[in-house]
């Protein structure tokens, strides 16, 4: 069976939009506290931060992808513990070298589950994004 031409894009996607509800929820549980205080910040983001939140978003799927299999391949407790710390670390540097704190990526995530224009613009970036368009 053949497939059609940007299926697996589509699939990669999908799969990322799916995550704006769960992109953080692999994130190490040191990550927790932080994202606990956050609060969706009143009014819109602009399309600046909406943009680098969605180029954001795609890094770290891809961060927790390698964070996941890391994880399996760990024996040790103290190995995960390293690993889970690492992936934050790694999360936390692709946010802030998209222009964004991890305050107002978790903001916008949560603007993102709970407004559905936001969430449009957001998935509009990141078909861009995925479809090879530079922003």
């Amino acid at each position: 069976m053949r497939k059609k031409p940007g299926t697996a894009r589509t699939t990669v996607l999908g799969a990322v939009i799916l995550g704006l509800s769960a992109t953080m929820a692999a994130a190490p549980a040191v990550a927790m506290d932080r994202m606990a205080q956050a609060q969706p910040q009143e009014g819109a983001f602009s399309d600046q931060q909406l943009q680098a939140y969605a180029k954001s978003v795609i890094e770290v799927q891809q961060i927790n992808m390698s964070m996941e299999q890391e994880m399996q391949a760990a024996q040790d407790p103290a190995d995960k513990e390293a690993v889970q710390k690492q992936a934050y670390t790694d999360l936390e540097a692709v946010i802030a070298s998209n222009g964004l704190s991890v305050e107002e990526y978790n903001a916008i995530t949560a603007q993102a589950q709970s407004d559905e224009a936001t969430r449009e613009k957001v998935t509009a970036y990141l078909q861009q994004m995925q479809g090879g368009g530079n922003m």
